[in-house]
């Protein structure tokens, strides 16, 4: 049956993705261009039937135009890639374009020749197509890195003492399932005791037992402080005596997103945030609570005088076609708030306005649908690390970010390390690092009070990722976690370590 053009290109570009890495090149950078579609069978078929099916020469192809950004219309180099289920790849030399910055959109071309540019179906609160073009930024010089020191500890901390496994008690199972909802994503000291976060928002495991524990204590004794309505805790936010846990996604309707607060040793649940089906990212500026979601409506930072009960909305309002789902992560620099969304580019929220920073925010990094995250200010700017949804064991540099005009460093030092946790406290900053070497991880915990001069406090090996990390007193503690298809059964463990 004849499949026209119309009917051919909404069904092709159902499930298409243009990923392009790095967004963000510099001399010697090989610049990944990937198309990722899955078909149905009608395609399939229908393509299969096209002379040519497969190759360059097929009468359906992708083409990738690359234009000034400013412009909108010079195409200064176009690519072609054949159209298959599955994924389509090509490379760019980023010495073949000149310093500056781009758009690289995506075509369909049809058998007479003629092509489409690639528009993905309006969602709320969108009433047109939106674009999948992706920005490209060509930066002469090599990836700025600062500059360190690293001295190791002559006796490290390197023995791990099992303090417990609390997230085992809801899911108890040594599948890939239950080690996953288990892992421990944040741990965080607050009034004398560390709160324990655990979870699965993709496989949607909650509600979520919430468990403390006094660290000082021997035997170690787990307590049930909460069951939040969340599918998964992933983080915690101590602010001015208060433990803030934002819902990072509710079991609940939609109507409203949650916030929970812990103070003067109670709780109270806040389901005050306006379609906040994620809640991202919290932070306390300038005496106000701000929250950063997704919501059907799109990205919102929200602000609130009244410690939650009531909200202002700031949004985004995109007049080149382009669309953020979601603000995840949000951190204080200066006066400004940065909100991430990805690594293309940041938003600042200043004057109570919210402006895209195209900037390197994860520069040198060569994978795709890698986020900040542990955004964490220190030393007049924000440190971050990079996740990727835990899909893969990737090396994940430590960044820094002073001015967002010139964009983010890689630390020196940590460019083939994983950065699992970040820990400021009381002018002294500590970084987890856990790498897969083979069939386990080698970890290590580092502190600096200058970023310059770093000390390796720590090093150990272990079955599980250690993920999270906690400091009382003199004592460190490590959180256990899985990727999401690994069963791991030390997953969910947390460990006190010693010499």
């Amino acid at each position: 049956m004849p499949i026209d053009n119309s009917e051919f290109v909404r069904a092709l570009i159902k499930r298409f993705h243009l990923s392009i890495f790095p967004n963000h090149a510099y001399d010697g950078s090989t610049i990944r261009v990937q198309i990722r579609n899955s078909f149905s069978s009608e395609i399939a078929q229908h393509l299969s039937e096209q002379p040519g099916h497969g190759d360059a020469s097929s009468v359906y192809r992708w083409r990738l135009d690359i234009v000034e950004a400013d412009s909108g219309t010079d195409v200064v180099r176009s690519l072609t890639l054949p159209i298959v289920s599955g994924e389509s790849q090509t490379e760019i030399d980023s010495a073949s374009l000149s310093e500056g910055l781009y758009r690289v959109r995506a075509n369909i071309v049809f058998p007479d020749g003629s092509a489409q540019r690639i528009w993905h179906e309006p969602e709320p609160p969108r009433t047109q197509p939106y674009s999948a073009e992706r920005f490209l930024a060509i930066h002469r010089g090599p990836i700025p890195t600062m500059e360190t020191r690293i001295v190791h500890s002559p006796n490290p901390l390197t023995r791990l003492c099992l303090q417990g496994n609390p997230g085992r008690r809801q899911f108890p199972g040594d599948d890939a399932m239950n080690c996953h909802a288990r892992s421990v994503w944040d741990l965080q000291l607050y009034q004398g005791r560390i709160y324990v976060g655990v979870g699965d928002g993709y496989n949607r495991q909650g509600p979520i037992d919430v468990w403390s524990y006094d660290p000082e204590s021997d035997p170690v004794i787990f307590e049930k402080e909460i069951t939040v309505d969340e599918e998964e805790v992933h983080m915690f936010r101590d602010f001015d005596g208060r433990l803030l846990v934002p819902g990072n996604n509710a079991t609940e309707s939609w109507e409203f997103g949650n916030l929970y607060i812990k103070e003067q040793n109670a709780w109270r649940k806040l389901r005050t945030i306006p379609n906040g089906i994620h809640v991202l990212g919290i932070v306390i500026h300038r005496g106000r609570l701000f929250v950063t979601t997704g919501t059907e409506l799109g990205p919102a930072l929200y602000e609130s005088e009244d410690d939650g009960e009531t909200w202002c909305r700031y949004g985004i309002e995109e007049k080149d076609g382009r669309w953020d789902r979601r603000f995840y992560e949000i951190g204080a620099l200066g006066d400004d708030l940065v909100l991430t969304v990805g690594h293309e580019y940041v938003y600042r929220f200043r004057n109570e306005e919210l402006t895209r920073i195209i900037m390197p925010v994860l520069p040198g990094l060569m994978s795709d649908r890698t986020l900040p995250f542990r955004v964490t200010a220190f030393s007049g700017g924000l440190l971050y690390a990079a996740s990727e949804w835990l899909q893969s064991p990737i090396p994940g540099p430590l960044y820094f970010v002073r001015d967002l005009e010139q964009g983010a460093m890689v630390v020196k030092g940590f460019e083939d390390r994983s950065v699992r946790d970040i820990l400021a406290r009381d002018g002294t900053c500590y970084v987890l690092t856990s790498t897969r070497q083979d069939t386990d991880y080698f970890s290590e915990v580092y502190s600096t009070q200058d970023l310059v001069t770093w000390s390796r406090i720590a090093q150990f090996r272990s079955d599980a990722i250690a993920y999270s990390l906690e400091r009382s007193g003199e004592l460190y503690f490590i959180g256990m976690a899985t990727l999401r298809d690994a069963a791991i059964q030390d997953s969910g463990s947390i460990y006190l370590l010693d010499r």
